[in-house]
């Protein structure tokens, strides 16, 4: 083999070698990529797992919340029942009848008392 043989032979091993190179670091670019997306999706994971057992405990807690209150007013409810039935409301008419005697007696009510016409209520008691 003559020098420019090798000449050619040791450019090509050259041009391999530096394609091998491109190669290997677009790959390993391609690896940190892959990495790096990686580690975005797991933590965008996490976060979505806290939202989840934020939005969880939130659920819970409102639950808890509506229990108590329902229960709170059953209570009330029972309690008012409870007061209500033991209340006797007793009720007692009167009946009250007033005679007029004369000619020109009618009956005037003042004040909500019936008087006679000619009666007048005197404020003294």
């Amino acid at each position: 083999m003559d020098s420019m043989e090798q000449e050619i032979m040791d450019q090509a091993k050259q041009a391999g070698l530096e394609e091998n190179q491109a190669l290997c670091r677009l790959l390993l670019d391609l690896r940190r990529q892959d990495r790096e997306d990686i580690r975005a999706a797991l933590a965008a994971a996490e976060q979505a797992e806290k939202s989840a057992k934020a939005a969880r405990r939130e659920r819970r807690f409102a639950l808890a919340l509506a229990a108590l209150c329902l229960f709170a007013a059953l209570a009330a409810g029972a309690v008012f029942a409870a007061f209500a039935a033991g209340i006797t409301i007793e009720t007692e008419t009167t009946t009250t009848t007033q005679t007029v005697d004369g000619d020109d007696a009618t009956i005037n009510n003042v004040e909500g008392e019936q008087y006679n016409d000619n009666a007048t209520r005197e404020a003294g008691d």
